[in-house]
């Protein structure tokens, strides 16, 4: 019997190992799940998908939103499913955050062998930037996920052009379209990796550029639904998002690694890279995926820093989260080629700074604390409450109401429009919570001199103030039971 084990053992070494790297990857994704609070852009996601509105009417939010409907079609499915919960929507992502450590595998096994996609596989299972957007309420996990399925097809297209592999690659690409707009700049990177291989490749010139026809006008056609939402949140204006410096990608980099010695490590292994793509010992597959790798990484931070430039702010770090599986299997490749100890001190590394940084996500606060909030709130719920966002009562979406209510805390936030027609009118009560992030909004309120905070709760971007008329800064302190700060 054990004999049989280890025959299958040794015949299977590869699919086993790539199974407990998923059950770790699994594990990562699942542990702490709801232990972070939702933020304001989950509660964005959770109150376009609530259950509760109707297909037509969550469709109607989303398309004014500026991002593609996927996503938040297949959440509201999600929480028809499961209910409607801070788990099930982190779940959703958890799900596409632990396939996506499947894909990358399959990914770098295409572009190079079974053992590098083994290594990729791992570095993704332990990456926090992953692990974090695949516990967020967010489109970015299920971004990820067909960014490395669109690639894996593509790449496989460029290799052997049969029908099943260009109409898999087809249909990933349609989907992650409509799931971010930053999967148009991960095919604008295809398409310089295309046009690379038509120059390398002379002998499949000709069936490669009928493929390119054929390619363009299913996609041209596929967004035809939306083409019209896409023109118009082409022109909107995303006031959060700065203009970026020439050297945004440093910044970035470091997020993606959670510190600079992880960067370094990582760093290392992708310079070694550099050094193997220029031996004449490489062989040429490996050769064209490191170039292959290149172009990507390279356009996917160009092309959306020159439009950022030049038209309008997009680029954030977690939009980038397309360019992240080429690093990692650009520095994988390098880890593989390290020989002997020298790998095993160097993955070592990884996992024991990787152990650090998840360290401090499982038991450290890293995003608005709204829940917490509006938990303190709710222990004064005599006293009313509003919501400072402008943007919180669209079409009708109470934002700070909604997760509330998902929370199923018994207390009324009122909109931002109720608190100005009541200020308008004189008629504010004695003591008021106003709740708003980031502490953006309440200043835009205007308050005149006649009204006076008298206590805070401030938990990292998340905020209530308490005000009051001047005329009753003692009630109120007596209601609260707290000192004036």
């Amino acid at each position: 019997m054990f004999k049989q084990i280890k025959n299958y053992t040794k015949i299977y070494n590869t699919e086993i190992i790539l199974i407990l790297i998923v059950l770790l990857g699994s594990f990562l994704r699942i542990k702490g799940l709801t232990y972070q609070s939702y933020w304001l852009d989950e509660i964005f996601s959770a109150s376009y998908s609530d259950p509760a509105n109707s297909f037509g009417r969550m469709y109607s939010y989303i398309t004014e939103d500026n991002h593609p409907p996927l996503y938040q079609t297949s959440l509201w499915v999600f929480y028809h499913l499961f209910g409607y919960s801070e788990l099930t929507g982190r779940a959703f992502s958890a799900v596409t955050g632990i396939l996506s450590i499947i894909a990358i595998y399959f990914l770098g096994k295409e572009l190079f062998n079974k053992e590098i996609g083994l290594y990729v596989s791992f570095f993704a299972a332990i990456n926090y930037f992953f692990i974090y957007y695949s516990q967020e309420t967010r489109a970015y996990s299920m971004l990820l996920l067909f960014t490395i399925i669109s690639y894996t097809y593509f790449v496989k297209v460029l290799k052997e052009p049969s029908k099943k592999n260009i109409i898999l690659y087809w249909l990933s690409t349609i989907i992650l379209f409509y799931t971010h707009y930053f999967g148009f700049f991960l095919v604008a990177t295809q398409v310089f990796v295309f046009l690379w291989s038509i120059i390398a490749f002379s002998e499949k010139r000709k069936s490669l550029f009928k493929l390119a026809v054929y390619t363009t006008i299913v996609f041209i056609i596929s967004l035809i639904p939306t083409m019209q939402s896409i023109i118009s949140n082409s022109g909107v204006d995303v006031w959060w998002i700065k203009q970026p410096a020439p050297t945004f990608f440093i910044e970035y980099i470091f997020s993606y690694f959670h510190g600079k010695w992880l960067t370094i490590v990582f760093g290392i292994s992708a310079l070694i890279s550099f050094v193997y793509l220029s031996m004449r010992s490489t062989s040429e597959r490996e050769k064209t995926s490191i170039i292959f790798l290149l172009i990507w990484i390279f356009f996917a931070y160009l092309l959306p820093y020159i439009v950022s430039v030049l038209y309008a702010p997009l680029l954030t770090d977690r939009n980038t989260i397309i360019v992240l599986p080429a690093i990692l299997l650009f520095a994988s490749y390098g880890i593989w080629r390290i020989p002997g100890w020298k790998k095993f001190i160097l993955v070592s590394i990884i996992v024991l700074l990787s152990i650090y940084s998840m360290r401090i996500y499982y038991t450290h606060p890293v995003k608005g604390q709204f829940r917490e909030v509006l938990q303190s709130v709710t222990q004064h719920q005599i006293i009313p409450s509003y919501s400072a966002i402008p943007y919180g009562s669209k079409e009708g979406i109470n934002n700070y109401q909604e997760y509330t209510d998902m929370l199923d805390l018994d207390i009324t936030i009122n909109t931002r429009e109720i608190l100005k027609n009541d200020q308008h009118n004189l008629n504010l009560p004695n003591c008021f919570w106003i709740l708003d992030a980031q502490g953006d909004h309440i200043t835009d309120l205007k308050l005149d001199d006649s009204y006076q905070r008298v206590y805070e709760i401030n938990l990292t971007g998340a905020n209530a103030a308490l005000y009051s008329p001047k005329s009753h800064i003692d009630f109120c302190q007596k209601k609260m039971g707290v000192n004036e700060n």
